[in-house]
């Protein structure tokens, strides 16, 4: 099985989607406190990651 991945503004990706632009989402699911939140954050090279919501902190408050 091959693995394919597609490039929005680039012609070599690196991630399953690669995005070289500003990304919209017109619509996200509104769960807002669920047991399974979790928390979404880019690292240093632009790539997604989730992060669960009770190991995010942000200054001292959690969130």
């Amino acid at each position: 099985m091959a693995i394919a991945q597609v490039g929005i503004n680039t012609s070599e990706p690196t991630e399953t989607l690669d995005v070289n632009g500003n990304i919209r989402s017109r619509n996200i699911n509104n769960n807002a406190g669920s047991a399974t939140d979790v928390v979404v954050v880019a690292d240093e090279n632009g790539v997604l990651k989730t992060v669960d919501r009770g190991e995010f902190k942000m200054g001292s408050k959690d969130c």
